[in-house]
């Protein structure tokens, strides 16, 4: 079964998606731009880049376990194909609308039985996105008053955090 009929249009389609999505963000750093200019000068650049950095392993990890999830629904993907659905559609995010990464994403896996995969393969992802990022609140938050308490909030979130993702059966 074939989701999306004729591959110059999906390209056409893929691009005009990725290029509104460019062009949202252009629109919202243009949008901010006078509070970034104030902010520039007091950027700590090593902190910045590693924080970039960091992201975009974020994104690199979250794109295999997303690989891992599809499978888990029955859709096989391969390594590639993950990291370009979840790089390009990262663009995607930015256009008004939640649907249009779910629209994108699908027109790049193409696959019978992709889109009910992808959907509950994003809610899954959905939940563990949450816990990391309570994880990582808490142990920020407690890091004020106890470094140990803090590592132990840290520890204890990313344990739970790998042990639902090692299982990744949250809507099975």
């Amino acid at each position: 079964m074939v989701i999306f009929p004729q591959k110059n249009h999906i390209k056409s389609i893929k691009n005009f998606l990725f290029g509104i999505g460019l062009l949202f963000l252009v629109i919202l750093v243009a949008h901010s731009w006078d509070r970034l200019v104030q902010l520039l000068p007091n950027i700590n650049w090593f902190l910045f880049i590693l924080s970039v950095l960091i992201g975009f392993l974020g994104t690199l990890f979250t794109s295999l376990f997303f690989k891992e999830l599809m499978y888990k629904y029955d859709v096989k993907v391969t390594n590639q194909l993950a990291y370009k659905v979840f790089f390009y559609a990262q663009m995607a995010k930015y256009i008004p609308g939640k649907i249009w990464i779910l629209f994108y994403q699908a027109m790049l896996i193409n696959k019978a039985g992709a889109t009910r995969a992808m959907l509950f393969a994003n809610i899954d992802l959905t939940v563990i996105a949450i816990l990391i990022s309570a994880t990582v609140s808490i142990s920020l938050i407690s890091f004020h008053y106890s470094i140990i308490f803090s590592g132990l909030c840290f520890i204890t979130g990313l344990f739970i955090c790998i042990l639902i993702g090692k299982s990744c059966h949250l809507f099975t």
